[in-house]
């Protein structure tokens, strides 16, 4: 069955963040990541999540209203050198206010590079939704863009340093390109909001 999704609203400034009606599933992730790919592959909207090939082309929380049942939320991209320090903070600042103010959140959905090795900065953004007790799913990206026995490698790196420092509750491996891992997603959010 075909999701009803509409863009909802865009938030620039932290005075705009506002208390949502509906449960909320983000999605985070580095820049060129594949973020809006994966936000368009699960809605099944072509262009509803804007792609591009410049990194940092999310500048904002974006809200996507999915059957009037609960927003997809599409975060700024993070570990973006080009960005003013200046800009970098603002995005702090407002990330930071939109989680530690916000009770209707179900999931959090870290989209990490299956191509590389986790890094700092997924590994810090984890540590900080740990701290504020949100639960975390781990996305693979880009799987088809390399081996099996690599994402089990990155699956197991990801382990490890989970059992030490924060809980992670699910890691799918997914690609936009043939849709591994899709119906897990969709899956996943179906069970969280009937639980």
């Amino acid at each position: 069955m075909k999701l009803k999704v509409n863009f909802f609203k865009s938030i620039f400034k932290v005075e705009d963040l506002f208390k949502s009606d509906l449960p909320e599933f983000v999605f985070l992730g580095r820049s060129n990541v594949g973020k809006s790919t994966l936000i368009n592959t699960l809605t099944g909207v072509k262009n509803l999540a804007k792609t591009s090939s410049t990194p940092g082309k999310t500048q904002s929380i974006n809200y996507y209203n999915v059957d009037n049942k609960y927003y997809i939320v599409d975060m700024p991209g993070y570990g973006y050198a080009k960005i003013s320090q200046e800009k970098k903070l603002y995005w702090k600042k407002l990330i930071e206010k939109y989680f530690t103010e916000n009770s209707n959140i179900l999931m959090c959905y870290v989209l990490v590079d299956s191509r590389y090795d986790i890094m700092e900065s997924d590994i810090m953004m984890i540590e900080f939704l740990s701290f504020l007790k949100k639960p975390i799913t781990v996305l693979l990206t880009k799987t088809d863009k390399t081996s099996q026995s690599e994402v089990s490698k990155r699956i197991q790196k990801i382990n490890s340093i989970s059992s030490n420092k924060f809980i992670i509750q699910k890691i799918i491996p997914i690609s936009s390109v043939n849709n591994k891992g899709i119906k897990d997603i969709l899956l996943q959010i179906k069970n969280l909001l009937s639980a």
